[in-house]
């Protein structure tokens, strides 16, 4: 129970550095998704679809190329995706250079909205819209989007030669981007960090939200998730970019003595000095100096750990 409460402390200590912010759209991506076997009919319902079949919850599950015969409809999706979900009013984006309907003909297309959701605007660049260097806008009155990979937009269509179609910024506003709730955010719209494309008897681009957090080490072996800022700020000892908290990676440190001195060591390094490893206790300041704490110590002192994890 000790170890359990010191645990929950030391997390207090750290604060909310790591909590998840749902209206940062910084970081993500915009990538296209072409399931495999799904085509076009008229009664299609593309966006009631993407949450009922298509399970696409990481960015292994991708598949951003179409081998589709000529005279076989194909249904593909443009999808917003982070490191973990958010929230967001709109988006806008757009398709990049490519050949045109020699390699791709769109016979439909649409905004994939939830249900409730009003949208307020949709800005197609040119009216010639979906096709090459053209884009859309799409903004919702009030409530928006939620979620990690979205599907924001749907296209169909007929494949009939090799070719690349990127994802693009909208020629109307020279934007790709996502756009903040009312009133979070900081600035008018979040660029992706990345635009994927999709393959036509090609592989397509498939760029994977990349996360800037980590596994941080504190106290005691507890393991939180942070950027590598947050960590350092906190006192822990930061894992790299990627790491994760389960399994735990952190070494759980305890006071160890070798002779009459203290160190605070996992209990596999205190067995290498053959020291006394003492689960639940930290060393004790005396002087200046860190003795080991005697075995009728009362709970280590915040004192100690505060100073220790500044």
């Amino acid at each position: 129970m000790r170890r359990i409460f010191w645990a929950l402390a030391v997390v207090a200590l750290l604060g909310n550095a790591a909590a998840a912010d749902e209206n940062d759209l910084s970081g993500g991506v915009m990538i296209t998704h072409a399931p495999p076997g799904y085509t076009y009919t008229s009664s299609l319902d593309a966006c009631g679809d993407w949450e009922t079949i298509h399970d696409v919850t990481e960015c292994g599950d991708v598949v951003a190329r179409i081998d589709t015969e000529s005279e076989i409809s194909s249904v593909w999706y443009v999808v917003a995706a982070w490191d973990e979900a958010k929230a967001w009013q709109g988006f806008e984006f757009g398709l990049g250079d490519y050949d045109g309907v020699s390699s791709y003909y769109f016979v439909a297309s649409g905004s994939c909205v939830p249900d409730g959701v009003i949208v307020d605007k949709i800005w197609h660049d040119q009216g010639n819209w979906p096709g090459p260097n053209n884009g859309v806008a799409v903004v919702a009155r009030a409530d928006g989007w939620a979620g990690n990979y979205q599907a924001l937009y749907w296209f169909a269509g007929y494949a009939y030669g090799e070719d690349l179609l990127p994802l693009a910024a909208n020629p109307a506003t020279e934007n790709a981007a996502m756009i903040p709730m009312p009133g979070h955010g900081g600035q008018v719209v979040f660029p992706p960090s990345s635009l994927g494309a999709l393959g036509i008897y090609t592989d397509g681009v498939v760029p994977c939200p990349v996360s800037d957090t980590g596994a941080c080490c504190a106290f005691g072996g507890v393991c939180t998730v942070a950027t590598e800022a947050e960590c350092t700020t906190s006192g822990g000892t930061f894992e790299g970019v990627g790491t994760v908290c389960d399994p735990n990676p952190c070494d759980i440190v305890w006071a160890c003595c070798v002779d009459e001195v203290c160190m605070m060591l996992s209990e596999a390094d205190c067995t290498v000095l053959e020291g006394t490893w003492h689960a639940d206790r930290v060393c004790v300041e005396d002087g200046g100096d860190y003795v080991c704490p005697p075995d009728d110590a009362d709970d280590p002192s915040w004192g100690w750990i505060k100073a220790s994890y500044r």
